[in-house]
């Protein structure tokens, strides 16, 4: 799911006009006013909207979060905890696990994500010895080669 309010740019920025076509990504907005109130509220506790109007949407329609940002993991955790929260490890395992990519395929995506998204696995993660598997010699994303 993205917000319908980034769709527009991210969409364009990343090509996923295939995923929206093939049904596999939608673009969706605050359908009710409880969920336009949480997004209010949530963007006043989180201190941006980004993350308010993707939980909003997800608390209400009992659908999983994807963040990386602690602070945000913990307030929905704290709000709502029977919501799904994933971070992009998690995802890119999922990934990884059920469709079976060979192993540079998988590089090639933890270095995009680490330059692109400017992320580097934390070394408390769950997933952490997972993604070490496929840069053993060290975290910089430019040796994920």
């Amino acid at each position: 799911m993205v917000a319908a309010y980034v769709a527009a740019e991210e969409i364009h920025r990343y090509d996923l006009n295939s995923l929206v076509e093939q049904g596999l990504l939608r673009v969706v907005e605050p359908e009710t006013e409880d969920e336009a109130n949480d997004v209010l509220n949530f963007a006043a506790a989180l201190g941006g909207d980004g993350e308010a109007y993707t939980g909003a949407i997800a608390v209400y329609r009992h659908w999983a979060i994807a963040t990386d940002e602690r602070r945000v993991l913990n307030f929905y955790e704290r709000i709502s905890p029977q919501l799904q929260r994933l971070t992009t490890p998690e995802l890119l395992k999922f990934w990884a696990d059920t469709t079976g990519p060979e192993k540079g395929i998988i590089r090639q995506a933890l270095q995009q994500v680490a330059i692109e998204g400017s992320y580097t696995i934390s070394q408390r993660h769950n997933c952490y010895a997972w993604w070490l598997s496929f840069c053993p010699d060290t975290m910089e994303p430019e040796d994920c080669i």
